[in-house]
């Protein structure tokens, strides 16, 4: 286990130096376009509203005055900065040294100095990491996915937190993207300008192969039918349903919804003079699929307080 981890933290080194080189910031409130990026909502200011910010609103709208927040798996700090430019104080820990770095590096930058206190930032794994501190939120931001054991992971978060305290968890579920979100994808990539020229090779025959590819994509299998994602323990929980049935255990859910059946294998590869129109286009059009139970929305939105009878 030790020397996967240590591939993990290796892994994200490697994928946030890249991003760096690029001049990428995680900072949503810079509307700058990441043009590096080929299909990725942080590509497009107006993407990154739609697909990122809308979820740091979400756990900032979860989030009680002068909150003393834990963030597990911070990365490059995207959540973090929010919460300490919305005067909140946070722990961010995470196991890769190098967006712990830059991490450091955009709060100093991003932050005025009054808020760059508020943030602590720590290189460790969540399984070493401890501490005599009580926190009011304990928070998940696309990270909760590469931590093994859930089940341990969220007892360890139960006894950090303060009375009433709660986990906020923004997470993606892969195991909701079925072969009907795929042909939505399909149809909208063959009809709608993106970064692939999908009209040039444009094949009845291939309806079968390229929906599969699609499906594949988002799953992280290549094309001998490998997973191949992007660290050791990226998707160790990809499972909705066990996800809240382990969560039930120990916490009360207050919120939870779903976003993402579509959208964010689109968002960042549209082209064209439209594609700012067609960004929101296919915003109420994810809205509308789930809504009205259409497709599964793939990205869980989730608030759970503690449980005292638990304790």
């Amino acid at each position: 286990m030790r020397k996967k981890l240590q591939l993990e933290a290796k892994s994200f080194d490697q994928i946030v130096n890249q991003r760096i080189k690029k001049k990428f910031a995680p900072f949503v409130h810079l509307k700058l376009k990441n043009n590096f990026l080929y299909n990725n909502p942080w590509r497009f200011p107006e993407s990154q509203k739609i697909s990122i910010k809308s979820k740091t609103d979400f756990v900032l709208d979860n989030c009680k005055k002068n909150s003393k927040c834990l963030e597990i798996g911070c990365g490059l700090g995207t959540m973090s900065l929010e919460l300490a430019r919305n005067n909140h104080e946070v722990t961010g820990i995470d196991i890769s040294s190098d967006s712990i770095k830059h991490a450091e590096s955009f709060a100093k930058k991003y932050l005025n100095k009054k808020n760059r206190k508020k943030i602590e930032y720590k290189n460790i794994s969540f399984g070493k990491y401890k501490t005599a501190k009580k926190f009011d939120r304990i928070i998940f931001f696309k990270s909760l996915h590469h931590l093994i054991n859930t089940k341990k992971v969220l007892k360890k978060c139960f006894n950090l937190l303060n009375k009433n305290g709660k986990i906020i968890v923004v997470e993606p579920m892969r195991k909701n993207f079925k072969i009907e979100n795929a042909l939505i994808i399909y149809l909208i990539r063959r009809y709608l300008p993106t970064w692939k020229n999908n009209k040039k090779n444009y094949n009845t025959k291939n309806f079968s192969k390229d929906i599969r590819n699609i499906y594949n994509e988002y799953h992280y299998i290549d094309s001998i039918n490998h997973t191949k994602s992007q660290s050791p323990y990226d998707n160790s929980l990809n499972d909705p349903k066990k996800l809240i049935k382990l969560i039930k255990k120990l916490f009360k859910i207050q919120k939870i919804y779903y976003t993402d059946s579509i959208q964010d294998k689109i968002l960042g590869g549209l082209r064209g003079k439209n594609y700012i129109k067609n960004i929101h286009f296919i915003n109420s059009l994810d809205k509308f699929l789930i809504d009205n139970k259409i497709l599964n929305g793939t990205s869980i939105h989730l608030v759970a307080k503690k449980n005292e009878i638990n304790s």
